[in-house]
């Protein structure tokens, strides 16, 4: 379950990241959206194995 809730986060921030990205990377934070993503492939990874575990 808390693997799920930290991927729903980081699907949040990812769209957030995408609505906000030109003010982001004229902050000088264009890597954001890119952490987000990779954050969320993560999170569903560890998500398939916790699934792959309990089998």
């Amino acid at each position: 379950m808390a693997i799920l809730a930290g991927s729903a986060g980081w699907l949040l921030a990812l769209a957030l990241a995408v609505f906000f990205q030109g003010d982001l990377a004229a902050a000088g934070l264009g890597w954001w959206p890119a952490c987000a993503a990779i954050g969320l492939g993560l999170g569903l990874v560890g998500l398939g194995w916790v699934q792959f575990r309990r089998r």
